[in-house]
């Protein structure tokens, strides 16, 4: 996509020079990255709701500056609304009451632990960070901060909204990027594209809600930890875990649950509900344990095409299909899964397989095919413990090497 860039970002903005005359809009740039650091900008005024001086995303503008958009001025009789910068008044409020118009500022006069207050409604287009060395809480307090630059989080951070309907809200990429220590109590977090929340450090989702209009709501490539929150995906996994993710509370119920390529565990009394996806597809480690609970109404609960299953407890159920399936490799390996414990129930079978070289252990646990086969495989299969029931067969073996016994 193309970049265009007015001016330069070296701390002094001009509002005369240069300037971007256009009869339909100043500067036209819908899909790529319009960086606005000096000027003015000209566009024929209409009546329609969109920006006249320019047309698309101002995606990046100096610290602690906004876009003044509401002055206008007549070119040979023709009325043109016209667009620069100017600062932008505070919306931070640091612990002992000074105020900033950035976090980029309040966070270099912040204490080595403070909290930040959101003071009001902004609409944020430059860069923020939290660099390493303070623990920061972050307050919504029930404001909108709408962006069009992730906030960049390396610090030991805490986002809560102490009052309802706060928000961060991204209409351009990411809105949180962390690669600190990140805990998130509380509050809305959205993109109009990509992953709201990319994780590469530490995060705990302690509640808030998360949604994307296209991507993944969240996306870990680091260690997380699941507690409570709502996670919305409208047409992609929850999550997207490259990492290590811990699910140890709370529910996932959305399109699908968590598309798995690092270790994922759910566990404890936690439940994960894909309602148009698997509710895990995976091609790393996958972990049920406890009383946890993988459901899935519309088709299959686990789907692995590579990598390694294991069934320690809970409850893996598909009420439409196989409840776990191993698929064919695709360049990354066979599937296995191991059944120690925990019930494991299909609408199908069981359990089920495609490729040959998966291998399929069960040692305990309690495996059932309600309308088909409680085990169908053509893989290596060994069997020492457990209970398998299926309404045709409790192991149907199409191949491969079946044991059963010690």
């Amino acid at each position: 996509s193309a970049t265009v860039q007015l001016g330069n970002n070296d701390g002094i903005i001009s509002k005369t020079q240069p300037v971007v005359i256009g009869k339909e809009h100043g500067v036209n740039n819908v899909k790529g990255y319009f960086r606005f650091f000096d000027g003015i900008i000209k566009g024929k005024a209409t009546t329609s709701e969109e920006n006249d001086g320019h047309h698309g995303i101002i995606t990046l503008i100096p610290d602690g500056t906004l876009v003044r958009d509401d002055d206008f001025e007549y070119i040979n009789k023709v009325e043109y609304d016209v667009e620069y910068l100017e600062t932008m008044g505070d919306w931070l409020q640091l612990s002992d009451g000074s105020t900033y118009n950035s976090i980029n500022a309040a966070y270099r006069a912040a204490k080595e632990t403070d909290t930040m207050t959101v003071l009001k409604n902004v609409h944020i287009a430059f860069e923020q960070s939290m660099p390493t060395g303070k623990n920061i809480t972050f307050d919504l307090n029930g404001k909108s901060v709408t962006l069009t630059q992730p906030i960049n989080v390396s610090a030991d951070t805490l986002f809560v909204d102490n009052l309802e309907n706060g928000s961060l809200h991204n209409v351009r990429t990411t809105t949180l990027s962390n690669s600190g220590t990140m805990r998130i109590e509380s509050g809305s977090y959205s993109t109009d594209y990509g992953s709201t929340v990319v994780n590469g450090g530490t995060l705990t989702l302690e509640g808030g809600e998360y949604t994307t209009k296209d991507g993944y709501p969240i996306t870990n490539n680091g260690t997380l930890y699941y507690e409570d929150g709502l996670i919305t995906a409208l047409n992609h996994y929850a999550v997207d875990n490259n990492g290590t993710f811990t699910m140890n509370h709370g529910e996932i119920n959305t399109y699908g649950g968590v598309d798995n390529s690092g270790t994922f565990t759910i566990k404890n009394d936690a439940r994960l509900v894909g309602t148009n996806n698997p509710s895990i597809a995976s091609t790393g480690v996958v972990n049920v344990l406890d009383e946890a609970e993988v459901y899935n109404e519309y088709t299959r609960a686990i789907s692995a095409s590579c990598g390694t299953v294991n069934i320690k407890g809970g409850t893996t159920t598909s009420t439409v299909d196989d409840s776990i399936y191993l698929g064919s490799a695709w360049g990354c390996g066979h599937a296995s899964i191991n059944v120690s414990n925990g019930e494991v129930i299909g609408k199908s079978n069981g359990i089920t397989h495609y490729d040959s070289g998966n291998v399929i252990n069960v040692s305990g646990g309690h495996i059932v095919g309600e309308e088909g086969n409680g085990i169908n495989t053509r893989c290596t299969t060994n069997i020492t413990g457990g209970v398998i029931e299926g309404n045709t067969y409790g192991v149907y073996v199409h191949g491969g090497t079946t044991t059963i016994g010690e």
